[in-house]
């Protein structure tokens, strides 16, 4: 349930009403997963790309306060956000404004205080609050439903094995992006695992990323049949087997040797060698392109 008045309020109330419930804590080494980004846009319900504009109006305001802490399951510190006094402030008036608004319940009006408890966090109260100013208890799941379940709860294994999947599909290009790796230090939160937990499976990945690739070298002999084949290499097919070079000159050398008697210092310049007229030579160079960005996986 979306919640009626939870859509009443806007985005930065409903920040301050999560940071409000959830303290940063004491301790200033260790931050709360529910306090990073990711947590926070969780918790108000919007997508993350779409919190940092919020948290910058905020700390303009002098209403949230920034740090840098080790956060259980991330690889590196990452920032986490609270309210600074001005916003303890401000998020202590929009509690009670809150308090104060009345809703229905078993058929009988209260305010929203008295169904509000320590055990239970104000925006999930709000929740549960429709379109008509009805409170409504969530309906706890029967034993044979499928329950939402916390990626700690999961046994290591499984775990481990879910990280992995998910690592090796980043790697799979052979580059990891910004993106990919904020998106991998998320989960290793969720899954509850730690730096010495991940960075093998990272390491692995990564190793098994950048191991030649025997389809590449079979292409790039392809690549070589396909421009010899009217006894010339032009030089826009020369600069394309440049480019997409991902084999040994031991092979190229194979390959060239194949055709005829070359020299080292023929493959080296990988001249333009005319024998005689070439024919097709426009379908030659869309076939050479194509196979070049088979290999270099251009869309």
């Amino acid at each position: 349930m979306t919640g009626g008045m939870l859509l009443t309020l806007t985005v930065e109330q409903r920040v301050l009403l999560h940071l409000w419930d959830t303290p940063l804590g004491d301790n200033p080494w260790e931050g709360r997963p529910e306090l990073t980004q990711a947590g926070v846009s969780e918790a108000v319900g919007i997508a993350r790309k779409h919190l940092p504009r919020t948290l910058k109006k905020l700390r303009e305001k002098a209403h949230i306060l920034e740090e840098t802490r080790h956060v259980a399951g991330a690889k590196q510190r990452c920032r986490v956000y609270g309210l600074s006094n001005e916003g303890r402030r401000a998020a202590s008036e929009l509690v009670e404004d809150l308090h104060m608004r009345k809703v229905k319940f078993e058929g009988e009006e209260v305010e929203v205080k008295s169904l509000h408890n320590h055990t239970t966090a104000l925006l999930d109260l709000l929740r549960n609050i429709d379109s008509s100013g009805t409170y409504q208890l969530q309906v706890q799941s029967e034993p044979d439903q499928t329950s939402s379940i916390d990626g700690r709860d999961l046994p290591l294994e499984h775990r481990l094995a879910i990280y992995d999947s998910i690592v090796r599909t980043a790697w799979a290009d052979g580059i990891v992006t910004k993106d990919e790796q904020a998106i991998l230090d998320d989960m290793s939160m969720y899954l509850g695992l730690e730096p010495h937990q991940t960075e093998p499976l990272e390491k692995q990945a990564r190793d098994d990323a950048v191991k030649p690739d025997a389809e590449n070298s079979s292409l790039y002999k392809q690549m070589l049949e396909v421009a010899w084949q009217d006894g010339e290499v032009d030089s826009n097919e020369q600069a394309m087997l440049i480019h997409s070079q991902t084999c040994s000159d031991s092979i190229l050398r194979e390959k060239f040797n194949s055709i005829g008697s070359v020299t080292d210092s023929t493959i080296a310049s990988r001249p333009t060698v005319q024998r005689w007229k070439p024919h097709g030579k426009m379908e030659r160079s869309v076939k050479m392109k194509k196979t070049c960005l088979k290999i270099c996986e251009i869309p």
